[in-house]
C-alpha cells in the first residue's frame, strides 16, 4: 500500500504541472496581472510596417518616438518637441538606444527646420516616404489603432524590430512617456 501512494504521489507531481499549463492555455483560468503600469496603450497585434530602407535604416535596432506633428504646429506642438528632446536626453546613457522622429504628413523644408532647430537630434519623418507598400501611407496603418481617430499630436512608440506597439494621446507627457521607454530599455535585450 506505501509504494502505491508513493506512485500515485510522484505521478500528481508530474501531471498537475501540465493540468495547470493546459487549463491556462485554453483560457479556463488566467494569473496574468490585472492591471498595467504603461502610461501608453499596447497596441495588439503590433502594427508591422515595411518600413522604406531610409527608415529602416534609422528605425530598425533602437527603440523609437514618432510624434505626429499637428498643422499648423503652435504652442502645444513645439512644447512637445521640447518636451521629447528632453525625455531622449534624461535616458542618459540610453541615449543611444533612442531614437526620436517628428512625423510630417507633407515634406515642408520649413516646418522641418524650425523642428530641427528644437530639437537638432531628432529625425523627420515624412508619411509617403515612410513605407514601402506602394499606395498605403503610415497614417492608413496606424489609424486604426487611434480609439478617436485623432492623429495629430499622437506618439507611437515602435520597438528595434520596427513594429508600432504603443499608441499615447496627444494629451500624453513627455515624462510618462519616458517612464515607459525606461522600463523598456532596462528589460529589453531586442536592442542590445
Amino acid at each position: 500500500m506505501k509504494s502505491r501512494l508513493t506512485l500515485l504521489i510522484i505521478a500528481t507531481m508530474f501531471l498537475l504541472p501540465l493540468v495547470v499549463a493546459w487549463m491556462m492555455s485554453v483560457g479556463m483560468f488566467n494569473l496574468g496581472p490585472q492591471s498595467t503600469v504603461n502610461h501608453g496603450r499596447l497596441v495588439q497585434p503590433p502594427v508591422a510596417v515595411e518600413w522604406s530602407e531610409e527608415y529602416q535604416s534609422l528605425l530598425l535596432g533602437h527603440w523609437s518616438i514618432v510624434y505626429k506633428i499637428p498643422t499648423p504646429c503652435l504652442r502645444t506642438c513645439t512644447e512637445s518637441v521640447v518636451g521629447l528632446r528632453q525625455m531622449h536626453k534624461a535616458t542618459g546613457r540610453h541615449q543611444d538606444r533612442v531614437r526620436i522622429f517628428l512625423w510630417l504628413s507633407e515634406r515642408s523644408d520649413e516646418l522641418s527646420q524650425q523642428l530641427l532647430e528644437l530639437d537638432p537630434n531628432a529625425s523627420i519623418m515624412v508619411s509617403k516616404e515612410a513605407t514601402r507598400s506602394s499606395g498605403t501611407t503610415l497614417e492608413e496603418l496606424v489609424r486604426p489603432v487611434v480609439n478617436d481617430g485623432t492623429l495629430s499630436g499622437s506618439g507611437f512608440m515602435i520597438d528595434p524590430l520596427g513594429n508600432i506597439m504603443m499608441h499615447y494621446s496627444a494629451t500624453t507627457d513627455a515624462q510618462k512617456i519616458k517612464q515607459d521607454l525606461k522600463r523598456l530599455l532596462t528589460y529589453s535585450k531586442l536592442d542590445g
